[in-house]
């Protein structure tokens, strides 16, 4: 990075200090989530390796589901289950284009991915799913690559 842009950063930060994109009082650990909402997150663990799916019972146990019918995949993993606060940071970010709160949520999924993958081969690469030219046009901009771009670099893995 260079210091141009450390220096705006900086100075950005200095002046509008971060504040939670869920309740508005101060950000904590230097990202726009309060302490409180931050205990909040949803992290989705313990679930099911192959499929996500949240479960009661710890680490490592399958679902009934993917036990009964394991299905045509290795594993999956689910940074955050889609509860408060993740529900109001989600739609603010994937239909009123709200940057901040994309750039949070890439954080937490990079956070959470890589809980999830510790101990596990690192994937081949990050594919996100690509927008509709339609709804590109209608948005301006693809959630799915703003969102991989950074938990791709985060994760040490290639965007493709």
């Amino acid at each position: 990075m260079t210091w141009p842009v450390r220096f705006s950063r900086w100075l950005g930060r200095a002046l509008l200090p971060l504040r939670c994109l869920v309740c508005g009082l101060p950000g904590a650990d230097g990202q726009d989530l309060c302490a409180a909402c931050r205990g909040d997150l949803p992290w989705n663990h313990p679930a099911c390796p192959t499929c996500a799916l949240p479960l009661p019972a710890g680490p490592g146990f399958r679902c009934g589901r993917c036990l009964r019918r394991p299905p045509p995949l290795d594993a999956t993993v689910a940074a955050l289950a889609y509860r408060f606060p993740l529900d109001r940071l989600l739609p603010r970010f994937k239909f009123h284009g709200d940057l901040a709160a994309g750039r949070l949520l890439a954080e937490l999924m990079a956070t959470g991915l890589a809980r999830g993958l510790a101990g596990a081969p690192r994937p081949g690469a990050l594919v996100p799913v690509p927008l509709h030219p339609a709804r590109l046009r209608q948005r301006g901009y693809d959630q799915a690559l703003e969102l991989a771009r950074p938990v791709a670099a985060a994760l040490g893995v290639p965007l493709r």
